[in-house]
């Protein structure tokens, strides 16, 4: 995080040294390096931001995102917008991995989506894809360094983190990469996907083959810039999901076409999912 923030900006001086704190594991100490600046001026959008770290890695989450949400409503264009998401993605993805290894109770998914509508309400950004791509870029920064014993206590998140990169991104290329990552760690192999039981691996697999077979039909007018992440949310999360839960019957494609009059077939629902990704009419 140091390379964020240097001592030529507001607070940077301050910022390296509470960063300092956190990687000695003195993180009540940095929380109140981060407290005094708040007290010191709560007025302006970098001291919530630096609490809201400093939150993180004292695990208080419910705290952090109140921070988390102060500080964008306090943000002032989008200058500090790609800085911001690095910062909240590397504290989310350590508080995910420490709450993780101590089998702590902690909705994730739930915190981000709530950091990228703040976000998404006072810029206008649409920014899911991206926050979600570099929550899980961070995770697997770390997660690819440990032992079996550390993996085997994270291995969980990696899908629920690639479900909701893949729902909400806005690249075709950065979602293909995602998914041969997700693949590559996950050993998975086409041939024996039944007998090992990966229905939701070879399910994503096959969503990336046909999201690159149909990219050249896709309209450019419309895709990625006609999508909103409130119409991903509508459109593709719950579908998606509905798709990878499908492992030999195709139950949860049928309870969800019900109200949404989506495909009933996998194989369909695959092709079909595709085409609405691109927005292929």
């Amino acid at each position: 995080m140091s390379h964020i923030a240097d001592e030529s900006i507001p607070y940077g001086t301050t910022f390296l040294k509470m960063v300092e704190k956190i990687k000695d594991n003195n993180c009540k100490d940095a929380l109140e390096i981060a407290e005094g600046i708040v007290k010191e001026d709560g007025e302006t959008f970098f001291p919530y931001l630096m609490r809201a770290i400093a939150y993180c890695y004292n695990r208080e989450d419910g705290k952090a995102l109140m921070d988390w949400k102060t500080s964008i409503s306090l943000m002032e264009g989008t200058d500090n917008a790609d800085s911001y998401v690095c910062l909240f993605s590397k504290s989310v993805s350590d508080l995910i991995i420490a709450d993780e290894r101590d089998f702590i109770d902690f909705d994730y998914l739930t915190h981000i989506d709530k950091v990228c509508e703040a976000l998404d309400e006072r810029l206008e950004c649409n920014c899911k894809g991206f926050v979600y791509l570099t929550v899980f870029t961070c995770f697997m920064s770390s997660y690819l360094g440990m032992e079996e014993s550390g993996k085997n206590q994270c291995k969980n998140v990696v899908p629920s983190l690639v479900q909701r990169t893949v729902a909400y991104s806005r690249d075709a290329n950065i979602l293909k990469d995602v998914v041969n990552e997700y693949l590559g760690v996950s050993d998975y192999d086409e041939t024996t996907y039944k007998d090992d039981d990966n229905y939701s691996l070879h399910s994503l697999s096959e969503i990336s083959k046909r999201i690159e077979s149909n990219l050249p039909n896709a309209d450019k007018s419309e895709f990625p810039g006609g999508w909103t992440d409130a119409e991903m949310k509508t459109s593709l999360e719950g579908y998606l999901a509905a798709i990878l839960a499908c492992e030999d019957d195709d139950k949860p494609l049928e309870k969800y076409a019900k109200k949404n009059g989506t495909m009933t077939d996998l194989d369909h629902a695959i092709e079909d999912y595709s085409r609405k990704y691109l927005r292929i009419r």
